[in-house]
């Protein structure tokens, strides 16, 4: 079943709901449709399904229901063609390793534990010293690294003072970005790309 949502008497595709004359609802994104989910609000829950859109080429969401108002008539199933699938998955990979390759490129330049580093800020020692950070821990004025320097000394330096340097050589292969790619394809997690923090997507 694709979506069935209430809409105004003049709207294109606009039919009588049936069970009430002076309701009308139309269909969309029949034969498009790949999941459906709830959203679980503090209050209320809203009802989402994930659809393929034809005419942007690309994995959308709409909102076809919510407990916020009445509307019983609205309703989506999932329905998409196994064409349709196709499209989606490719897109839904692609988007995935957007935000694969923005994250790898983020943690290359997080410093912990094994990197090679250099003080970049702080008065305490000479800039543009380098070294391996030893481990993280925790002071009374925040993170701390222990440092062990290219001059071999071991010394405690505030986290926020020190970049990685060349973080590109800590960057994750070509290998382990396909296997992600894969893991993405067998998934078939259409909501992914539409998650948002402080809610339960059930």
């Amino acid at each position: 079943m694709p979506i069935v949502m209430m809409c105004n008497k003049d709207d294109p595709g606009a039919r009588p709901w049936g069970i009430r004359d002076d309701i009308y609802v139309r269909t969309t994104y029949k034969g498009c449709v790949l999941t459906t989910r709830e959203r679980n609000g503090y209050h209320d829950s809203d009802f989402y399904a994930v659809v393929w859109d034809e005419d942007e080429q690309r994995v959308l969401e709409v909102e076809y229901a919510s407990t916020r108002g009445w509307c019983i008539p609205n309703n989506a199933k999932a329905d998409a063609t196994e064409e349709v699938k196709v499209k989606a998955r490719e897109w839904l990979v692609e988007w995935a390793l957007q935000q694969w390759d923005d994250e790898n490129k983020i943690q290359a330049k997080v410093v912990e534990p094994g990197k090679f580093v250099e003080i970049v800020k702080g008065r305490k020692y000479p800039i543009g010293t380098q070294g391996w950070v030893g481990y993280i821990v925790e002071g009374r004025w925040g993170m701390f690294v222990v440092l062990d320097t290219t001059e071999g000394e071991r010394i405690r330096v505030s986290l926020c003072n020190l970049e990685v340097v060349n973080p590109e050589q800590y960057l994750k292969g070509p290998d382990e970005r396909e296997r992600f790619a894969n893991g993405v394809r067998r998934s078939n997690a259409w909501h992914i790309p539409f998650r948002r923090p402080g809610f339960i997507v059930i």
